[in-house]
């Protein structure tokens, strides 16, 4: 499979199998892992995540899948029904860049030359924030 991904959804695509069967009206199945922590077990992605055109019974080589979680690993099978070979796997981690407005946002000092700006961390229970962007403007 080819991936495309970024933060919470991804493409896949894929090839047709080297040795159909002789069958020409293959169908595919995508199965979905959920890997929270490297090297750690895998989990079946369960109900929050979204195929289309589904998860079964896919007539043609590409899924689009949503829902999924911020900067976490997944892993992926593709399997072709009707007499193909079992399928082919591939893990994807997805993108961490999710840009989350901060609360509380208050001005602690202030000088000519600097400015003290504290925040309430945003409450994030499936990723870490790695970075804070501060934009401005002159008055």
């Amino acid at each position: 499979p080819v991936p495309q991904v970024n933060d919470t959804s991804l493409t896949l695509e894929w090839s047709e199998p080297l040795d159909s069967g002789g069958r020409t009206d293959l169908t595919y199945n995508v199965e979905c892992r959920m890997c929270p922590a490297p090297g750690g077990p895998c989990m079946a992605c369960g109900d929050g995540v979204n195929y289309r055109p589904s998860q079964t019974g896919i007539q043609g080589r590409r899924v689009s899948i949503w829902g999924l979680r911020p900067h976490t690993t997944y892993s992926f099978t593709v399997m072709a029904l009707n007499g193909g070979p079992a399928g082919e796997t591939i893990n994807i981690t997805t993108s961490p860049n999710v840009p989350v407005l901060v609360s509380g946002l208050r001005k602690i000092t202030a000088t000519e030359s600097s400015l003290t700006l504290h925040w309430n961390t945003p409450t994030q229970s499936h990723y870490r924030i790695l970075q804070y962007q501060l934009r401005y403007c002159e008055k």
